[in-house]
C-alpha cells in the first residue's frame, strides 16, 4: 500500500489545531492531515501571540522544519484566508532554505498575496464593533458573538491576527516558485476571479481556480468535495512524477 501524503494545514485568522477537525475526520486514506497551531491559541495558549506575518511564518517553518527533513514521502501545504498567505510565505522560506518543497499548495478563501493587504481596518474597532464585524464575515456564529465571556477569550487572537494581515507586505520571490497552485473561493465572497487568479504571479507551475458555492466559510459546507479535490491533484503530480522517471 502506497504511503499517504501528508498536507500540512494552516488556519485561517483566530483558528488552530481544531480548525480542521472535520477534515482529519474525513480525510481519505491516501491523504494524511497534519496540523500546526501558532503561538497564544490552543495547545499553545501560554505563548505569548505574534503579532506579524512575517513572525507567524518564522514560527510555522520552525514547526515544519524538522518535519520536512524527516519525511521521505512528498508533501503539501494547505491553508485558508489568512492562512493561504502564510501557505505562500512559509513556503518561500522554505525555498530559501533549501529544504525539500511541497509538490503542491492548496489555497482557499484567499485573493493572491499580491493582493492579500487588508486596506479596510477593522482590528482597531470596539469590541462591539469588531464582533459585529466578525459575524457579517461567517467566523463567528451569532451564538459565540452573544457570549461574552468566549468573546473575551477570542477577541484578542482575532485581533492580532487581523492587524499581522492589514500590515501584511507582499514580497515576491525571484525567481517564481515552480510549485502548482490550487485556488479554491466561495461564490459568495468578496472575491473575484481576477484577484483569485493573482496566484498565477508566484509560480511558473500549473495554476487553477475552482469556484464552490458558499461565503468565506465554504470549507465548513463542501470538507468531502475540498478533500477530494486534493486528492486527486496529488496523485496527479505523483502519477507525473513517476512518469518522467521511467
Amino acid at each position: 500500500m502506497t504511503k499517504p501524503i501528508t498536507v500540512y494545514c494552516i488556519p485561517f485568522a483566530g483558528g488552530g489545531k481544531h480548525s480542521f477537525r472535520g477534515y482529519q475526520d474525513k480525510a481519505p486514506a491516501s491523504l494524511n492531515l497534519e496540523m500546526v497551531e501558532l503561538p497564544g491559541r490552543g495547545m499553545r495558549i501560554t505563548e505569548p501571540l505574534v503579532g506579524t506575518m512575517e513572525e507567524m511564518a518564522d514560527d510555522l517553518v520552525a514547526q515544519l522544519r524538522p518535519r520536512i527533513k524527516a519525511e521521505t514521502q512528498p508533501y503539501a501545504i494547505y491553508g485558508h484566508s489568512i492562512g493561504s498567505v502564510l501557505t505562500y510565505m512559509v513556503t518561500c522560506r522554505l525555498i530559501r532554505e533549501g529544504l525539500p518543497l511541497p509538490i503542491h499548495l492548496f489555497v482557499t478563501g484567499a485573493k493572491g498575496p499580491s493582493e492579500a493587504r487588508k486596506e479596510r481596518k477593522l482590528s482597531g474597532l470596539s469590541d462591539a464593533e469588531f464582533t459585529v464585524e466578525l459575524v457579517k464575515l461567517g467566523g463567528v456564529p451569532q451564538e459565540v458573538a452573544d457570549n461574552e465571556e468566549l468573546m473575551q477569550f477570542f477577541l484578542p487572537i482575532l485581533r492580532a491576527d487581523f492587524r499581522a494581515i492589514e500590515e501584511y507586505t507582499y514580497e515576491q520571490l525571484t525567481p517564481k516558485m515552480d510549485i502548482p497552485v490550487l485556488s479554491i473561493t466561495g461564490s459568495e465572497e468578496n472575491i473575484t476571479p481576477a484577484q483569485a487568479g493573482t496566484w498565477q504571479d508566484v509560480t511558473t507551475g500549473t495554476f487553477t481556480h475552482r469556484v464552490i458555492t458558499g461565503d468565506h466559510f465554504f470549507i465548513y459546507q463542501h470538507e468531502k468535495e475540498i478533500l477530494n479535490l486534493i486528492d486527486q491533484y496529488l496523485q496527479e503530480v505523483v502519477a507525473d512524477q513517476l512518469a518522467s522517471r521511467t
